[in-house]
This record gives C-alpha cells, sequence and structure tokens, in this order.
C-alpha cells in the first residue's frame, strides 16, 4: 500500500508539472482512497497520528470528500479529547453530505459529547431511520436516557439486544447504564 501511494505521489508530482489536468484529477482521486485505505488501517494498528496525517492528507487533495472529513472527525472526537476540532470537521462532512447515515450519527454524537443536549436528538434519529446498526442504536439509546425520555430508550435497548445480541457497542452502553440492560425472565 505504502508503494502505491508512492508511485501516486510522484505520478502526481508529473502530471502538476506537465499541466496534465485530467491525469491530474485521476491521480489525486486515486491517491485519496490509497491514503484513506491506508489511514483507517493505522487506526486499526493504534498509529492514530499516521491515521490523522493521512485523512488530513485526503482532504487537501479532495475538499469534498466528506466520508473522510467524517472519519477523522468521529475519530478524534472518540479517540482524543479534541471535541470541539472534531466536531468542526463532522460539521463540515454534514454540509458536505446531510443525509449520510454515518454523519449523522457522528453529528449526534459529537453533540452530545460536546453536551449540545438539545441538537444531538434529531441527527441520530434520522440516522437510525436509515441504518439500524448497534453504533447508531447505542448512540440513540444512551441521547434518550440522558434526554429523560428513559421509557423509550429501554424499548429500543431490548429491541437492539435481540437483534444485535453480541454487539460490543451494547455491551459497552450497558456497562456505562447498567439500568438499561434488559432482563429476561426466566421460563
Amino acid at each position: 500500500l505504502s508503494s502505491s501511494i508512492t508511485t501516486r505521489r510522484k505520478a502526481l508530482a508529473q502530471a502538476i508539472a506537465a499541466q496534465e489536468t485530467d491525469t491530474r484529477n485521476t491521480l489525486e482521486s486515486e491517491l485519496g482512497s490509497l491514503l484513506f485505505l491506508r489511514g483507517i488501517r493505522r487506526l486499526e494498528d493504534d498509529q492514530l497520528g499516521g491515521m490523522e496525517e493521512d485523512l488530513r492528507e485526503v482532504i487537501a487533495l479532495e475538499p469534498d470528500n466528506a466520508s473522510a472529513y467524517n472519519a477523522l472527525g468521529y475519530t478524534l472526537l472518540v479517540e482524543t479529547d479534541r471535541l470541539e476540532e472534531a466536531l468542526a470537521l463532522i460539521e463540515r462532512a454534514h454540509a458536505l453530505s446531510p443525509d449520510d447515515a454515518a454523519i449523522l450519527d457522528s453529528l449526534g454524537w459529537g453533540r452530545y459529547l460536546t453536551d449540545d443536549l438539545d441538537n444531538a436528538l434529531a441527527p441520530l434519529e434520522a440516522a437510525w431511520a436509515q441504518q439500524q446498526d448497534a453504533e447508531i442504536g447505542a448512540h440513540l439509546i444512551e441521547v434518550l436516557w440522558a434526554l429523560g425520555r428513559e421509557d423509550e430508550a429501554r424499548g429500543l435497548a431490548v429491541e437492539l439486544s435481540e437483534r444485535f445480541e453480541e454487539a460490543s457497542e451494547l455491551e459497552a452502553l450497558f456497562q456505562h447504564i447498567p439500568e438499561l440492560r434488559p432482563v429476561v425472565d426466566a421460563p
């Protein structure tokens, strides 16, 4: 992967020097995709600094890449204390792609983590309406709980427990808020 990135960088420099716009655009897109992939792999290998470097380069190459803004923003949101910076990146992603479920989830979760509870629920509900996965559901449950809508939070927790029995996101939620753990009646 790194050698492919190096090759694309060299070719891109040549295309820029030769003022080959079509080639430049193609190479920027290819390089952006490779850097995004490497950035995600770096995160999986606990190399947050390398991941951030790669995604910032993607954003420099492709300033309209909503996925790169969101991936970097969400990672900073959950892995660092740089919450305001993270939320600004997520808000940029949202401006570029306002209906993307992953971005809506990040936006709602970022607002929740930055104590903007009043504005956290709507994007999470919109994300959940589009994509019912364990992570979005866990975020929605926690915000509902924080808003005092405990019955809704418990109902959704039961639903998610049935649908996603082994989801780590739910287990983390239940450890954080033990009152949400569904009780299964023995026969």
